[in-house]
């Protein structure tokens, strides 16, 4: 099984953070993730979330860092996860290969069926926004 890297963001705007839906034919339709996708070959990740968010959104970030990376066992892939906490910096967001988008508060985020790879993304920023 080979390892698909995956690079996403974790984009903030004032207190909330973006999740996006996945479209219908996609394998987990219907889920919500911190947007991203795969990291070609030879690519910088940072510069695969930028590719990413613009291709899906057609929104600009500033890459601020790395925030976690995951490893995920999905059973048709392994994925290796790397997210980065993102600041958006312009363009009127625009869905065009999501199904749907939110801005919600960390708290919000367990009401939302999130893809089993992003689950640990949601615990560690519960986990600091409760400090």
């Amino acid at each position: 099984m080979a390892l698909l890297l995956v690079a996403a963001g974790i984009i903030w705007k004032n207190d909330k953070v973006l999740i996006t839906k996945l479209l219908g034919n996609a394998l987990y339709s219907g889920m919500w993730e911190f947007l991203g996708g795969k990291v070609e070959p030879g690519e910088d990740p940072r510069y695969a979330i930028k590719r990413e968010l613009h291709e899906e959104l057609v929104i600009h970030v500033t890459v601020a860092r790395v925030y976690e990376v995951v490893y995920y066992r999905f059973p048709e892939r392994e994925v290796l996860l790397i997210a980065y906490a993102c600041v958006w910096t312009e363009r009127e967001l625009r869905e065009l290969e999501v199904a749907d988008h939110r801005w919600v508060s960390v708290d919000q985020l367990s009401g939302y069926e999130i893809l089993p790879a992003d689950e640990q993304l949601v615990r560690l920023l519960q986990l600091e926004t409760q400090s």
